[in-house]
C-alpha cells in the first residue's frame, strides 16, 4: 500500500497532523496518542483507514524535507497476536522499515529516505 507511485491513495489529504488523527479516530481506527516531537511539527500528506486481516488499521503519511514520504501504519498490537517482527531497522526492496510498540499499538514506519533520517525523526 505504501509503495504506490507517486504516493499512496489517501482517504483524506491534509497537511495537518491533528486533522489526520481526528479523521482516524472518527473512523474507529487505531492511532498513536502522541507522535514523536519532530513529526508533530511536520506537514502530513494525509491519512487512510483500512482493514488488515479483519482488523482496523490506519496510515498517516508525512512529507519529509527531502521530498520523500514517511509512512506510519498503526494497528492494535493484540490484533497481531505474538508478532514476529524485526527488532531493529531493516531494508526491504528499497524501503527502510522499522517497527515499534507504543501504548498497545504496533507501528510500522516505512520510508525510502535514508534510515538515519528516519531514525532521527521517530526516536523520542
Amino acid at each position: 500500500m505504501v509503495s504506490v507511485k507517486p504516493a499512496p491513495i489517501l482517504d483524506l489529504e491534509t497537511p495537518s497532523l491533528g486533522t489526520t488523527q481526528a479523521f482516524i479516530a472518527a473512523h474507529d481506527a487505531p492511532c498513536l496518542q502522541q507522535f514523536p516531537l519532530k513529526l508533530q511539527a511536520m506537514a502530513t500528506a494525509g491519512c487512510r483507514v483500512f482493514i488488515w486481516q479483519q482488523h482496523p488499521a490506519s496510515l498517516t503519511c508525512f512529507h519529509l524535507p527531502s521530498g520523500k514520504f514517511l509512512h506510519a501504519v498503526v494497528i492494535r498490537a493484540d490484533a497481531i497476536g505474538n508478532p514476529d517482527v524485526p527488532s531493529g531497522p531493516y531494508l526491504e526492496n528499497g524501503w527502510h522499515v522499522m517497527f515499534q510498540k507504543k501504548a498497545g499499538m504496533l507501528v510500522m514506519w516505512a520510508s525510502q529516505a535514508p534510515m538515519e533520517e528516519v531514525k532521527q525523526l521517530i526516536e523520542t
